[in-house]
């Protein structure tokens, strides 16, 4: 039955294995649904599928094949699957809507070669209702948010963590080249602060703009020093101006000598 115009079709089936062709040309398979207070589909299909002894079988609901578009000039654009925009009524509250539905059970949501998820205003993951994780060839972020494998991390805002920060592996660098604060332990803090382990060839040394403590441990530039313990040295202990003593005793064998002038 070849039909060259307008054709109206009241409930039509068509047998089993048997296809509905259309025609290559510019035509379109159009469907006109408008539904009130009531479900519906526009497009309902009901697939099964039972596979048997023959293996590695494909079973493919929709299929779009593949196929080579050229352009002779100008810019076109191909969509694979496109899905105008929504707008909601007076009565959106009332009103949840989902581009596209996955229901579960499938192993995949999402699957395919190389790709790009692009969104032109915003683009959110989630709903803060469940979990998401990303796994990849190289960083993994899992469902409560560690990650591993991460690259190089660039922030333009503060990077806050209360579970403690542990770096290893390479050079840490606090504030290079800028004119910033570091506070270490500041505020209401109560917890010991330690610098270095003590391992061997491990130097620290301190250079401010007005003292210094060299890695050999020599200071420069010193203010005074109150001390409320013994002050120990194996070396010489010059003093350059007025020195006030409470007590002193010289070790016997030991020389108190006073510079000639």
């Amino acid at each position: 039955m070849n039909v060259d115009s307008t054709a109206t079709l009241g409930g039509t089936t068509i047998d089993a294995n048997a296809d509905l062709t259309l025609a290559s040309g510019t035509g379109s398979f159009v469907v006109t649904n408008s539904v009130s207070n009531a479900s519906d589909q526009v497009i309902d299909i009901a697939p099964a599928f039972a596979g048997g002894a023959t293996d590695t079988l494909t079973y493919t609901v929709i299929d779009v094949a593949a196929f080579t578009p050229t352009n002779a000039a100008g810019t076109d654009i191909i969509n694979g699957l496109s899905i105008g925009a929504l707008t909601q009524g007076a009565d959106a509250a009332r009103l949840t809507a989902s581009a596209i539905n996955i229901g579960d059970g499938w192993d995949t949501g999402i699957t395919g070669a190389t790709y790009t998820i692009d969104g032109t205003t915003a683009l959110t993951l989630g709903t803060s209702t469940g979990t998401i994780a990303i796994n990849s060839s190289d960083w993994d972020i899992d469902a409560t948010g560690a990650m591993t494998g991460i690259g190089a991390i660039t922030s333009n805002g503060l990077i806050t963590t209360t579970a403690g920060l542990t770096v290893t592996g390479a050079a840490v660098a606090l504030n290079v080249s800028s004119n910033f604060d570091v506070n270490v332990a500041t505020g209401t803090s109560t917890g010991d602060i330690t610098l270095g382990g003590g391992t061997s060839g491990q130097l620290i040394s301190i250079n401010s703009d007005d003292w210094d403590i060299s890695t050999a441990g020599a200071m420069t530039g010193i203010g005074a020093i109150t001390s409320d313990g013994a002050i120990s040295t194996t070396s010489t202990l010059n003093v350059d101006s007025t020195a006030t003593l409470g007590g002193t005793t010289i070790d016997a064998n030991a020389d108190l000598t006073l510079a000639s002038g």
